[in-house]
C-alpha cells in the first residue's frame, strides 16, 4: 500500500531532530521507496510542517520562514515524494505575491488547480495570481 507522510515525519526528515525519530523516518522512507511504493505529501502536511518549523514556542523549531520555504521547495523538487495531484504545492512554493503567507499561497494554488478564483479580504493574499480582493 502507498503511504502518506504527515508533518511530524516531514519535520524530522528536514531537521534531523530528534535524531532517533529522524533516523526512523528516513529509514522508513527509504524502505517505502525501495519497495516501489508511492510516498505522498499533501498540501495539508506541508502546511503542518511549515507551522512546526516556523512557529515560536517550546515545541517548535524556530526556523526562519525563508529557510523553511527553501527546505520545503527542496523536498518537493527531490522527486522522492509525490504531491497530492491537485495540491498546487509546487506553485505555492514558487508563487510571487509580496508578503503573502505560505498557507495563503497553498490555498490560492489549490483553488487555481481546481479552476477557482480566490476571494479574500487579505491585501497580501490578493496580490497572488488567481486571488481577488473583496472591496
Amino acid at each position: 500500500m502507498n503511504v502518506g507522510l504527515d508533518g511530524s515525519v516531514l519535520v524530522r526528515l528536514l531537521t534531523g531532530r530528534p535524531e532517533q525519530q529522524a533516523a526512523l523516518a528516513a529509514s522508513r522512507l527509504r524502505k517505502e521507496l525501495a519497495a516501489g511504493r508511492r510516498v505522498v505529501v499533501t498540501d495539508l502536511a506541508l502546511a503542518e510542517t511549515w507551522y512546526a518549523l516556523t512557529a515560536l514556542g517550546p515545541n517548535s523549531y524556530g526556523v526562519e520562514p525563508a529557510v523553511a520555504l527553501q527546505a520545503l521547495r527542496a523536498l518537493v523538487e527531490s522527486r522522492s515524494i509525490s504531491l497530492e495531484p491537485a495540491s498546487g504545492a509546487p506553485d505555492a512554493l514558487k508563487a510571487k505575491g509580496g508578503s503573502a503567507g505560505f498557507v495563503d499561497r497553498l490555498l490560492v494554488a489549490r483553488h487555481n488547480a481546481l479552476a477557482l478564483s480566490t476571494l479574500t479580504l487579505d491585501h497580501r493574499q490578493a496580490k497572488l495570481p488567481g486571488a481577488e480582493l473583496l472591496r
